[in-house]
């Protein structure tokens, strides 16, 4: 379905409801959506994400009113087509890891440091286990405790981790 024709309201109502059992304290998974556009090549699916960070951010009606003023919000895209391919040294890590080692580049490396992904990743290698996605997110929450954080995190061709 092209673009214009979806609904981002709903896709927003499911983050808000995230945001709400976040709030309440909740750890069960039932209570947590991951949104989820799949189809065929070229109907929108990456510009629906896109799209929809972009509302996200710019008209913040969504925002619960205890973050109002102590908010950061970021956009994470990770396309494990183009510009985060799989390659040998990733068939021995999981999924968390995967995930997490690129999220801690985004987050840590990649705007405050000449280096390519995979130098970073060479680097860390032996200590590759602790980067798993919340570890990653408890060392982001570390650099700012008491400042609120939303992360849209945007993940195309997923199922290229196996």
């Amino acid at each position: 379905m092209p673009f214009m024709e979806r609904d981002t309201d709903k896709a927003i109502t499911r983050i808000i409801r995230n945001i709400e059992n976040h709030l309440k304290g909740s750890n069960s998974k039932t209570d947590y959506d991951i949104l989820v556009s799949g189809g065929a090549p070229g109907i929108g699916k990456t510009r629906y994400g896109v799209e929809l960070f972009k509302q996200l951010e710019n008209n913040q009606n969504w925002v619960p009113s205890e973050w109002k003023n102590n908010l950061h919000i970021g956009g994470l895209y990770l396309d494990f087509s183009n510009g985060c391919q799989l390659d040998s040294y990733d068939d021995e890590l999981t999924p968390t890891v995967i995930i997490g080692l690129q999220i801690a580049f985004a987050f840590f490396i990649e705007r405050k440091y000449r280096m390519k992904f995979v130098t970073f990743r060479r680097l860390i290698w032996e200590y590759r286990d602790i980067f798993t996605i919340p570890d990653v997110f408890d060392s982001i929450y570390d650099l700012q405790p008491n400042q609120h954080l939303f992360v849209f995190l945007h993940i195309d061709e997923f199922q290229l981790i196996d």
